[in-house]
């Protein structure tokens, strides 16, 4: 620090706070016995919070100890609240677009769903409503279709039929499993079952080919 004396007055160089925290900086100014100093904060999204964004006088300027000092801190990138839409029903590039037009980041998950209508739509999604900070991440459910999975019934081995069953044991078994069926060749109690649809989808019916019992 360059002291001069003039004319019987003390100057002081004016230091540079440049990098430097506040707290620092006012052990130095207290230290060189300034006291007319001010600190004023102002939001910097480049300098780090308690740091120097500028100083008046400038650096190194010839000053005495009782000149107004105004030093500026940074107080951080300003935070910016924003209300977060609600984009549920859309489809995905639309809802994307509206959370990214108010500076907020979507963030994608995709739920499996049998209903095609739902494929590419918002499903669901968080914080609708809520007021939070320019940038926050904002997850979304968006459907995603897969054909359902068709169960097999082993008509056999599930249900209970075989060859030579009365028609009447057939019916009871099926009407018992929720199952359709069409009989082609008599329909009586006492028919007797010759085939049947061993393996059918769930939904599907079964197909008995049936015959008189031969009595002797």
């Amino acid at each position: 620090l360059k002291v001069t004396i003039s004319g019987g007055e003390e100057t002081l160089s004016m230091p540079d706070f440049s990098g430097t925290e506040i707290t620092n900086i006012k052990q130095i100014l207290s230290s060189k016995g300034f006291t007319n100093y001010t600190i004023k904060e102002e939001f910097d999204y480049d300098i780090k919070i308690g740091y120097l964004i500028s100083q008046s006088p400038e650096a190194q300027t010839e000053i005495k100890k009782d000149t107004a000092i105004t030093i500026v801190i940074s107080k951080g990138p300003e935070t910016i609240l924003v209300t977060v839409p609600g984009v549920v029903g859309k489809t995905e590039s639309i809802a994307k677009t509206e959370l990214e037009a108010v500076n907020l980041k979507a963030s994608i998950e995709y739920k499996v769903t049998n209903d095609s209508k739902e494929d590419g739509i918002v499903l669901s999604q968080v914080m609708e409503g809520n007021k939070v900070e320019e940038g926050t991440p904002v997850t979304i459910y968006v459907g995603k279709y897969e054909e359902p999975e068709v169960k097999e019934i082993n008509i056999r081995t599930e249900v209970g039929l075989s060859e030579g069953q009365t028609i009447k044991e057939a019916k009871d078994k099926l009407n018992s499993a929720g199952i359709e069926f069409t009989i082609i060749g008599p329909t009586g109690d006492k028919d007797v079952i010759v085939s049947f649809t061993e393996i059918i989808k769930e939904g599907d019916s079964v197909i008995i080919t049936s015959k008189t019992l031969e009595t002797e």
